[in-house]
């Protein structure tokens, strides 16, 4: 009954410019309220009214962190299942907003405000290809990197933190998802192994102490950035693991993959990052065929 009329929608919108937390703050609530109950009408209404995401967007900036907490939660329900919304949300400087947000809070570390930043980041991410177009354009992919500087430590594995780490994965895998457009996910994969983000992951994944779900993911995550792109491709066979003697770390993945005591999910992670590291990866092809055929005693291959 109540967003029927949008002379009501657009009353409640100007209230969010008044700062009497008295009247901001219950304002943002009843948005809230209504967006979870009626999300698709009063997105319609919101959509129309003039300057009405852009005050929604202002509620970031308050200064009184439960304003700014809630208006995270309010922009979640807004930018839900709606492409137009999610552009215009950011072409509001939604990107460097959250991602300010993020690093102030703790990144990793950081409490339930990271997370409500991070599914808010995947909302505006999920099949949005401009908005994927726009966050590598803006340079955003270089500052997830610092996300994933994790100790080497069994301690420090909150459950908030694993919550945390697990959607920054899945981030990076909306970026570089088999499912987005060849030359996007291609650009995308660049960048990440220019800025060391896919450096980053494979410490993680050659880490101790890593819960076993964070390095499923991040197992998951390293096969699409590698996936097709020949130099990621190259970089992660080059990688070993910090064994005496050093072993490839493809090696300890596909040793993991048929040990029968890991986590079912982990030796598949294993094998779809074994996939993706063959994946258009001719030297790569050879390189395993080369290991796995009989050899004379001198060396050269035997071919029947």
């Amino acid at each position: 009954m109540f967003i029927q009329d949008p002379e009501h929608v657009t009353l409640l919108l100007a209230l969010l410019e008044e700062f009497d937390f008295h009247v901001r703050w219950p304002a943002v609530k009843l948005l809230t309220a209504l967006l979870k109950n009626q999300g698709v009408q009063l997105q319609g209404v919101i959509l129309v009214s003039p300057m009405g995401v852009s005050r929604l967007m202002d509620l970031l900036g308050d200064s009184r962190e439960v304003i700014r907490n809630d208006g995270l939660l309010l922009l979640q329900q807004l930018t839900k299942s709606n492409a137009a919304i999610q552009k215009i949300v950011a072409f509001e400087n939604a990107f460097e907003r959250l991602l300010d947000i993020i690093t102030e809070e703790g990144s990793s570390d950081g409490g339930i405000v990271v997370e409500d930043c991070l599914l808010l980041l995947l909302n505006l991410l999920k099949n949005n290809s401009s908005n994927q177009n726009f966050f590598k354009e803006g340079s955003y992919i270089q500052r997830m990197k610092p996300w994933f500087e994790v100790s080497d430590d069994n301690s420090g594995w909150s459950a908030q933190k694993v919550t945390n780490l697990h959607l920054m994965l899945q981030l990076v895998r909306v970026m570089v998802s088999p499912v987005n457009s060849p030359g996007a996910t291609a650009s995308c994969q660049k960048s990440m192994y220019q800025c060391g983000l896919l450096q980053q992951l494979c410490t993680i994944l050659m880490a101790t102490g890593v819960p076993a779900d964070i390095l499923t993911e991040t197992i998951n995550t390293v096969s699409e950035v590698i996936r097709g792109s020949q130099v990621n491709q190259d970089y992660f066979a080059s990688v070993n693991a910090p064994s005496n003697p050093p072993r490839p770390a493809i090696v300890v993945l596909l040793m993991s993959m048929v040990n029968e005591r890991q986590p079912f999910v982990l030796r598949c992670a294993v094998l779809y990052c074994f996939q993706c590291f063959l994946y258009k990866n001719q030297k790569g092809q050879g390189e395993i065929v080369a290991t796995l055929l009989p050899s004379t005693i001198d060396g050269q291959l035997l071919y029947v």
